[in-house]
């Protein structure tokens, strides 16, 4: 059975980065998606992820899109050279054993107009997780795999030493998730 709420985390979360995703659009961590059905038809849409099933099932539901699996920070993503203007991390970067070299290794393949978006549990939303996984309201796996939990300042330092520029940056769904909109400097 799902979990009561882990579907609307997922909604809130598209409802956040959709204004702002545009053209070719890589994303980070896809899963098992249906992103590319709140796309517009003529969008190009990569999905990376390190799950093989994920991978398998989204290219089974998505011929037209193209899905690799990669295991984010210890290899290089296996894409073309050209550039995506828009590259998403939805509640990924929390689950990441090596953030920064994911980000890096991101940063290339950001058009030179494009936007990394980036949605990821606040220390608030953490604490939320946490206690709703033992209610039953969120999937429990989520918290299990958290590495780091980011507040504002550890974000905008991640996201400089990676060579991003921070555009905006708000919580959502009451503070407890935050979504930092960046572009490469």
């Amino acid at each position: 059975m799902k979990p009561l709420l882990s579907g609307y985390a997922v909604e809130q979360r598209w409802r956040m980065v959709l204004p702002y995703a545009r053209g070719r659009v890589l994303d980070i961590g896809c899963g098992f998606t249906r992103l590319p059905d709140r796309l517009s038809p003529d969008q190009r849409y990569v999905g990376v992820d390190v799950v093989p099933a994920a991978i398998r099932i989204s290219r089974e539901r998505y011929p037209q899109h193209a899905f690799y699996q990669c295991d984010l920070g210890r290899a290089p993503m296996p894409l073309d050279d050209q550039p995506f203007n828009t590259v998403l991390v939805m509640a990924v970067l929390e689950h990441l054993n090596f953030p920064r070299e994911t980000l890096r290794d991101v940063r290339p393949h950001l058009a030179p107009d494009g936007y990394l978006l980036l949605t990821t549990p606040s220390p608030l939303g953490d604490w939320v997780h946490r206690v709703g996984s033992r209610v039953k309201l969120f999937y429990p796996e989520h918290v299990v795999q958290h590495v780091q939990i980011y507040d504002r300042r550890a974000l905008c330092e991640l996201l400089a030493e990676c060579g991003f520029e921070i555009v905006a940056f708000r919580h959502f769904e009451l503070g407890i998730n935050q979504l930092v909109v960046c572009r490469g400097r």
